[in-house]
C-alpha cells in the first residue's frame, strides 16, 4: 500500500506518490446514513482513525474544524472518554475553518 501523502485514506481515495507528472485525484463515494447521529458517530470514528494514523506516521495531526451547529454532535462524541482517550491530543494542531465572521461566543459560532 502506498503512503498516506495527503491524509487521504479509504476506498474512495486513489493512493499514489506525488510526482511532477501526477496530480492526485480523489475518487468520490456517496455514503448514506440513517440519521444525523449515525453521521456524527462515523465522523468521530474517522477523526480518531485519521488522528492516530497521522501521529504515528508524522508525529502530528493537523485538522481544521468547522463551527456552527452541524458538527457539534461529532465534537461532543470526541469529548467522550471512550473516544478522547484514543487520540494523542498533545500532537493535534487545531485550526478553525469556519467561513462566517462571528465571535467565538456568538450563537452562530
Amino acid at each position: 500500500m502506498a503512503p498516506d501523502f495527503l491524509g487521504l485514506q479509504g476506498p474512495w481515495c486513489e493512493r499514489r506518490a506525488l510526482t511532477p507528472d501526477y496530480h492526485p485525484r480523489v475518487l468520490r463515494q456517496i455514503v448514506g446514513f440513517k440519521d444525523a447521529e449515525a453521521v456524527a458517530q462515523y465522523s468521530a470514528r474517522e477523526f480518531v482513525r485519521r488522528a492516530r494514523a497521522a501521529t504515528e506516521a508524522r508525529g502530528a495531526f493537523m485538522v481544521a474544524l468547522a463551527g456552527g451547529s452541524t458538527p457539534r454532535r461529532t465534537y461532543e462524541i470526541l469529548a467522550e472518554p471512550s473516544f478522547a482517550q484514543q487520540v494523542n491530543w498533545d500532537s493535534v494542531h487545531v485550526f478553525f475553518g469556519d467561513e462566517r465572521s462571528v465571535p467565538p461566543d456568538h450563537q452562530d459560532s
